[in-house]
């Protein structure tokens, strides 16, 4: 089988359903077309790169190392299902034992397919066909969203390093509230920060959180570990505190005070970022900890709606919607694309089944039509047969 991949700028729309649209140009949205101050927009930065800075060209020794990322990523993502609910992903064609022996070995099957080794189109173990997934508490049917009831509040995405890769957004946490550029994640559901609990060399140059200088922080007693597709890890000590995007604050969040940080997000080695925030949903979870987006459409359904737009390093404009959409950010209507989930379980990734794709105007013959919209990645990537 062959792996086909596209690196290209999108536009990534999450709510309780999904929908897509066609994104404007990358130029700075006017005023006049901003959202209502019903929802928040964050402006992103970037940072990472697939291409040779110097020839521009792209570099297939970082492209490897990135799929690798991506394909460890959702292996252990799938455990960390697996660990929360008990089930294999329909997804992963494997038993708890083989899915374990996966994740403790660090190699990445490539993992989804239609078929199993039997041919009975069920996940061994979870006894859950492909066919059991369905949409999270939404009707068998697509529906499109008009410019009109489009809303949202917009806050730009900082570059980091400017390389067209991950985007990052500034988020307020504590009381007083203390600024942090965060990268935002929507295949993760963790929330960390550096901290002062995190050796010196660590974390510098990072803006660093005091839990004792919050009075709305206290401490859960819990530490745990996050671990990412590119053998990245985080350990971490789970503190609640008040977090803010934007005009939302939620008084009870978990916030990871970071006590390890491995060499892929310090400073040193290039990332500027203070931390990451996971958009995923609970049961991915490795703090176990609700986070924000989940959180806050608990609180208000209504603001239960995210959108994105990334734009190129020699553009501007990149930026994440909290509570709606922009319209300048998109031409048309959204066409609603359900989330998946197996029946009788939460969901795992945004996961959304789609009809095809084409390239340079031939249409790839895929062996399954299940994708993870994911904004810790850069690029599509198609499973072909």
């Amino acid at each position: 089988m062959q792996a086909i991949f596209i690196v290209i700028s999108f536009l990534a729309l999450l709510q309780a359903s999904n929908v897509a649209a066609f994104p404007t140009d990358n130029s700075e949205p006017k005023d006049s077309t901003r959202p209502s101050s019903s929802s928040t927009v964050l402006q992103l930065s970037r940072r990472g790169s697939l291409t040779d800075e110097k020839t521009g060209l792209l570099d297939q020794k970082t492209l490897d190392a990135h799929l690798r990322y991506v394909l460890r990523k959702q292996v252990i993502g799938a455990m960390n299902y697996y660990k929360n609910t008990g089930s294999v992903l329909a997804t992963f064609n494997m038993t708890p034992f083989q899915l374990e022996d996966v994740y403790q070995s660090g190699s990445v099957p490539l993992i989804t397919s239609d078929d199993t080794p039997e041919g009975t189109n069920k996940t061994e173990g979870s006894d859950q066909p492909l066919s059991s997934l369905r949409a999270v508490n939404q009707p068998e049917t697509t529906d499109t969203i008009s410019r009109s009831r489009a809303q949202g509040r917009t806050i730009p995405l900082d570059n980091l390093g400017e390389k067209d890769l991950i985007w990052a957004a500034t988020v307020q946490v504590g009381s007083p509230p203390k600024t942090f550029l965060v990268s935002v994640d929507t295949g993760s559901s963790d929330f960390f920060l550096a901290s002062n609990r995190c050796p010196t060399a660590q974390c510098a140059r990072k803006n660093i959180y005091v839990p004792q200088h919050s009075s709305h922080a206290r401490p859960t007693n819990k530490s745990y570990t996050i671990s990412f597709g590119d053998g990245s890890s985080v350990k971490a000590d789970l503190m609640i505190d008040s977090v803010t995007i934007g005009d939302f604050t939620l008084p009870n969040i978990g916030v990871g005070a970071v006590t390890q940080l491995s060499s892929q997000f310090q400073s040193s080695t290039g990332d500027t970022s203070d931390g990451l925030m996971g958009f995923g949903f609970p049961s991915l979870s490795q703090s176990k900890a609700t986070p924000f987006f989940t959180a806050l459409t608990k609180a208000n359904g209504q603001q239960g709606v995210m959108g994105s737009r990334f734009s190129r390093k020699s553009d501007r404009g990149s930026e994440i919607t909290i509570g709606g959409v922009n319209p300048a950010a998109f031409v048309g209507s959204f066409t609603t694309l359900n989330v998946m989930a197996m029946e009788g379980h939460p969901p795992a990734f945004w996961d959304v089944s789609f009809d095809g794709a084409i390239v340079n105007g031939q249409r790839l013959q895929l062996s399954s039509k299940i994708a993870t919209i994911d904004t810790g990645k850069s690029h599509f990537c198609f499973h072909s047969i």
